[in-house]
């Protein structure tokens, strides 16, 4: 089949046929951000993951003056060492090198040290941050900011190489699913999916890229029609469970996806904002709203004029982390959005049309000046009644819970009552399904802005429809100093004290799950009963970015998305000794991430290597798919020796790995069960 959307898929081709086309296919990511703002806020973020975390709180009421300058005094104050952020001065490549390695150093010591505790990838904070930079001062290089308009560029550059190409008429010297002398079009060639012979933390038995969203249609009894969204996947449908997907939106301008919504009162009608909201470097801004009438066969551009940039020299599109239809009326949507997450632009969005037009709420104690984190109805269309939330992960004045009586035309701003007069960063709400109007429960996870949300403030419950709320103090720090990037929250569709949250590995570096049937009075945990460890070797990767029940059945299963694809379980209310049974949904699915340098071999192109996000380097032999070398847990650049073709190289992103380089003599293959790389 052929797959022109997912260039990560069909990387080693387009390398092959234009070494350049790779890098701009990635400039979507942050088009307009400056390479000075990285470098201030590197100073003042120590943890991981945060693209914009240390840019300040300032807010005025100049627009774009307000985006270009919020938080340059906060960000050169705020550095733990009281040093001033390096000048916006472009490095030359060797220069980057070594600034890239001293940063790396500690991290990479410690990732050592973890090598000889067991060989699991422990994503400290440091880690993360150093792996961002790395990331955007790649695709910024020689500037000092990616440019407006590179990916729709490097996409027509992609449809003039499909007219045009040729294979290099190299015969393979064996048998795989590229063929000679082929047929000049792009195909598939994986990872579809990816191999973990390994297990632990980076999932089992298989894997597949960031799944940032998940939508269960409410209609179909069995839970089986679910669609998924990917941080650079795009949009997936399920009508089996999971056990076979098939990609909606490689066509469409964005594959960056931060959530979906299916409308409640008409099944077929999908929305999806575009862009991921996880305040990490390596999210792609976003082209706003996608919208289907008939179940995402065919797919409509909405919002363009509203949320997609640049907006300014400093601000690029919007990035919609939340989205939701009102069920009382579903001409009313209303979508969270953040455009370099504060400022007057970021906030709730409001559309009264089907999503064809929207404008930014407004009025009094409106939901607007940061990043609009979560949008919820109440379930009872008679009620009217809709909740959001803000979190700038960073805090600012706007951080808060919000609610609407009236379908988000008026609002109040709630206050959270042990948290009076006390910062909020980044907000995660929730309802139960099976409550509404004064009685409604909802459940807020809430980061502590002094971390810039890197550790958790607290896990907070109301069952007043948010008039008043309680701290739930045994709730466990289940995001682990990556709050800002991993906190997932999913409620019961019948049960409303039962809950699961999931984030980063827990303290044991495996956990990411936890689950309470009591409200949130108690928790599984990770020594007595673990609920992230399923009853066979399948179990989730970690980072989780989404839970969500399917809405019918006695015993409803849940779907859970992370950095390591999706699974489900049909049994999650199981208790002590059984655990849940985990289901790999990740056969069919092509979405891993990769990072720039893959290496394809010069006389057989049926072979080849590439790093990619949080999923190893990965061995590519000739099939779909493909295998993790255990060399690291986010791969680098990676190189083959033209003399000796079975020794391979592999970088690693700082600190996940024993080392910057690794080197494989046995073509990064398992021999024994063990990775051939050190």
């Amino acid at each position: 089949m052929t797959r022109p959307g997912h260039i990560r898929s069909t990387l080693f081709l387009s390398l092959l046929a234009a070494g350049t086309l790779a890098a701009a296919l990635f400039a979507q990511h942050s088009e307009s951000r400056p390479a000075e703002e990285r470098r201030a806020s590197a100073g003042s973020a120590p943890k991981a993951k945060r693209a914009e975390q240390g840019r300040g709180q300032a807010n005025t009421s100049e627009g774009e003056k307000e985006h270009k300058t919020a938080g340059r005094a906060t960000e050169s104050s705020s550095l733990p060492n009281g040093e001033t952020p390096a000048p916006a001065t472009t490095p030359s490549p060797q220069q980057s090198t070594v600034q890239f390695q001293r940063s790396a150093e500690a991290a990479a010591v410690s990732a050592a040290e973890e090598e000889q505790s067991g060989g699991l990838e422990k994503e400290g904070p440091d880690f993360l941050w150093a792996r961002a930079e790395w990331f955007y001062r790649q695709r910024a290089y020689p500037l000092q900011k990616i440019p407006a308009g590179a990916l729709q560029r490097a996409i027509e550059q992609r449809n003039q190489m499909i007219r045009e190409q040729r294979l290099n008429p190299i015969r393979s010297a064996v048998a795989g699913i590229i063929s000679f002398p082929g047929d000049g079009l792009w195909h598939l060639m994986g990872p579809q999916p990816t191999k973990n012979p390994f297990g632990g933390n980076g999932g089992s038995p298989t894997a597949s890229g960031r799944v940032t969203a998940i939508a269960v249609d409410p209609t179909d009894a069995t839970g089986q029609t679910v669609y998924i969204g990917g941080a650079a996947g795009g949009v997936w449908k399920t009508t089996n469970g999971g056990a076979a997907w098939t990609p909606l939106t490689d066509d469409q301008p964005s594959l960056a996806v931060g959530s979906i919504a299916i409308d409640p009162t008409n099944h077929n009608i999908i929305y999806v904002g575009t862009g991921e909201e996880n305040f990490n470097l390596d999210a792609y801004q976003g082209a706003g709203v996608l919208r289907s009438p008939d179940g995402g066969i065919t797919w409509t551009q909405l919002g363009a004029s509203t949320f997609v940039g640049p907006i300014s020299s400093s601000i690029g599109a919007a990035r919609i982390g939340a989205i939701a239809v009102d069920p009382n009326n579903n001409q009313i949507v209303l979508a969270g959005a953040a455009f370099a997450d504060v400022g007057s632009l970021s906030g709730i969005y409001r559309s009264t049309n089907g999503g064809t037009a929207w404008a930014q709420v407004s009025g009094a104690n409106a939901p607007v000046g940061a990043a609009g984190t979560s949008v919820v109805f109440d379930p009872v269309a008679a009620n009217k009644t809709v909740y959001a939330a803000l979190g700038f992960a960073g805090g600012v004045a706007a951080n808060g819970i919000y609610k609407s009586a009236d379908e988000g035309v008026t609002w109040s701003k709630l206050t959270v009552t042990t948290l009076t007069g006390t910062a909020m960063g980044r907000i995660i709400l929730t309802i139960a399904p099976s409550t509404s109007g004064g009685t409604a429960v909802l459940y807020a996870a809430i980061a502590d802005p002094a971390t810039n949300s890197s550790d958790l403030l607290g896990f907070f419950k109301s069952v007043d429809a948010g008039t008043t709320w309680t701290l739930l103090p045994s709730t466990p720090a289940f995001c682990n100093h990556q709050c800002f990037y991993d906190m997932a929250v999913g409620v019961h569709p019948t049960l409303s004290g039962f809950v699961v949250v999931g984030g980063a590995a827990f303290t044991n570096n495996s956990s990411t799950l936890f689950r309470t049937t009591d409200g949130g009075t108690t928790w599984t945990d990770h020594v007595t009963y673990d609920f992230t460890i399923g009853s066979s070797s399948v179990r989730p990767h970690v980072d989780t970015h989404a839970i969500v029940f399917a809405a019918n059945g006695a015993t409803p299963r849940l779907y859970v998305g992370n950095d390591g694809g999706i699974m489900r379980t049909d049994n999650p209310a199981v208790v002590s000794p059984t655990h849940p049974t985990w289901v790999d949904l990740n056969a069919t699915l092509s979405t891993i991430q990769f990072y720039p340098g893959p290496s394809a071999a010069v006389s057989d192109e049926n072979y080849g290597f590439g790093g990619t996000q949080d999923n190893d380097t990965q061995v590519f032999s000739g099939t779909l798919d493909w295998t993790v070398g255990r060399a690291c847990g986010d791969g680098g650049f990676t190189g083959i020796d033209t003399q000796t073709p079975t020794t391979i190289f592999t970088s690693c992103a700082p600190g996940s790995g024993p080392a910057l380089v690794s080197k494989s003599v046995f073509n990064g293959a398992i021999v024994g069960g063990s990775s051939t790389f050190s």
